[in-house]
């Protein structure tokens, strides 16, 4: 297929004080050898010298077209500023630490033009950690590996990074990075999207997902990102009611997660407040009814768990 007959690709890739990652992930996405990609770095006004990285990539290469705020407005605005000036048929949304594998482009492509219907098509994607010990491992999204529903995707425990996906926007218009879930607005984006269509998976490796202590679902962060969690379903249950019991497995799950923190803290009374509230989204959550008995019994399970 000539280059002028091939579906465009937008490539968002969300920047924020990643200087040491620019050129890295700029590059690893110039080396696709899909010949219709329009990439679009966007950062949100980045204090350090990648702003300055990116302008030098753009008088580079006509086919990247920065977005550079001036003022910092949040992951979510960032990837709305980008998505807003996307034109492609299919987008990827990128983390600006992470990392393209070659001939992933081409491949989600031919995925969507073999299968018509699919409106995300994921991949297998390999963590690695920049700053920690852990060995890297590859990981594999179960709901998207087996083609299960949207209602299985949305009610699931962990989202894929998003990095691993890609869209038809053609099928997701319209959908927006919502400045109510500041920290989550991509999984928002991404059950929304898995709602038009059916889901697509590719088994093996064509993204490389950066794990380090500055990622925004970091430690720090983990109050305003179970926050976020629970704003997000709230968002997709009065727009989607028909995946309500989806949507209260969901948060039923997130409150199980927080009462676990809790129990390895030693704060036992509190775990069971997380667990009463996850309990009454869904009262089969067989770990949330172990964890609730084992906060009975407390210092000696704890001590167990941590042998």
């Amino acid at each position: 297929m000539q280059q002028n007959q091939l579906p465009l690709v937008s490539v968002m890739i969300i920047f924020y004080n990643q200087e040491n990652f620019v050129r890295e992930t700029m590059d690893s996405v110039l080396a696709q050898d899909y010949g219709n990609i329009e990439i679009i770095p966007a950062d949100d006004a980045s204090s350090d010298s990648t702003q300055a990285i990116i302008k030098e990539y753009a008088a580079i290469h006509a086919n990247i077209k920065p977005v550079l705020s001036s003022v910092n407005g949040g992951i979510t605005q960032n990837c709305s500023n980008a998505l807003q000036v996307a034109s492609g048929r299919f987008v990827v949304i990128m983390g600006g630490d992470d990392l393209m594998v070659p001939g992933r482009i081409s491949a989600q492509v031919n995925y969507f033009q073999q299968f018509p219907e699919t409106s995300v098509c994921c991949s297998d994607i390999e963590i690695f950690f920049d700053d920690a010990p852990q060995k890297n491992f590859i990981y594999r999204n179960r709901e998207f590996y087996k083609k299960m529903s949207a209602a299985k995707i949305i009610s699931q425990d962990n989202a894929p990074p998003t990095s691993a996906l890609m869209f038809d926007y053609d099928k997701c218009r319209g959908i927006i990075f919502d400045y109510r879930t500041p920290v989550v607005s991509d999984w928002l984006f991404v059950c929304e999207s898995v709602i038009r269509g059916k889901t697509g998976y590719i088994n093996k490796v064509y993204t490389r997902y950066r794990r380090h202590s500055e990622n925004t679902t970091a430690f720090g962060v983990q109050k305003s990102y179970i926050e976020d969690r629970l704003i997000y379903t709230d968002i997709l249950i009065s727009r989607y009611p028909q995946y309500k019991l989806a949507y209260k497995k969901q948060r039923c799950s997130i409150f199980y997660h927080v009462a676990k923190r809790y129990f390895m803290a030693g704060d036992f009374k509190g775990c069971r407040s997380m667990l009463t509230s996850a309990l009454l989204e869904w009262p089969f959550h067989i770990k949330a009814i172990a964890l609730w008995w084992g906060s009975f019994i407390g210092k000696p399970v704890l001590k167990r768990l941590k042998k």
